[in-house]
């Protein structure tokens, strides 16, 4: 066992990440959903109740805005893994459709979700791996693969969009009941 050679290091050196650059984008619009809090009754009275002797208000914005933005974050992740497990089996693309909107998530303005979807078709369009599943496993069922690519930014955003609400629901049903704020963890990065 001692004469094994220790490659841990080597092996984490070579290990290659999906960029995610549309992940920055979400993490620059934390002081525009600071402000969406200010307008939402719910959290302000149940900082007010709960909350104001452990936070201020400023810091418990900002806590909610980056809980609210990892949720999203881990809502592409999700998507992102279902459509990988597919595209590796050469199975149909699944679509996910946006809920049904129940809580208001006006702050994900839609340039920002364009921005999102650019970032993500540029980055999946300069992939080998992607080009490589869309020839040998998608050719006819596409029409070229820009559009295949615009099919899968899209089901990525709809994965953000789905998880801001999830997290956002979670949020209010915390206030609602005055338990804690739900944990929001990000997820590991993915490896190529």
């Amino acid at each position: 066992m001692h004469d094994l050679i220790d490659t841990e290091t080597v092996d984490a050196e070579a290990e290659l990440f999906w960029r995610h650059d549309f992940k920055q984008l979400l993490r620059n619009e934390e002081a525009q959903i600071a402000n969406w809090v200010n307008d939402q009754q719910i959290i302000k009275c149940a900082y007010q109740h709960y909350y104001q002797s452990d936070i201020s208000w400023a810091a418990f914005k900002q806590q909610i805005a980056r809980k609210v933005i990892i949720g999203a974050e881990n809502g592409a992740d999700r998507v992102i893994k279902l459509l990988h497990r597919a595209i590796r089996r050469g199975a149909p693309i699944p679509l996910y459709p946006v809920y049904a909107r129940c809580i208001s998530t006006e702050f994900l303005q839609q340039g920002l979700l364009n921005a999102i979807h650019e970032s993500i078709l540029a980055e999946f369009m300069g992939e080998e791996f992607y080009q490589h599943m869309f020839l040998h496993h998608y050719d006819g069922a596409f029409a070229d693969f820009e559009f295949f690519a615009r099919i899968i930014s899209q089901n990525v955003v709809t994965g953000v969009i789905n998880g801001a609400e999830d997290m956002i629901t979670l949020i209010f049903q915390a206030c609602w009941k005055g338990c804690l704020l739900p944990p929001a963890r990000r997820q590991p990065r993915l490896i190529k």
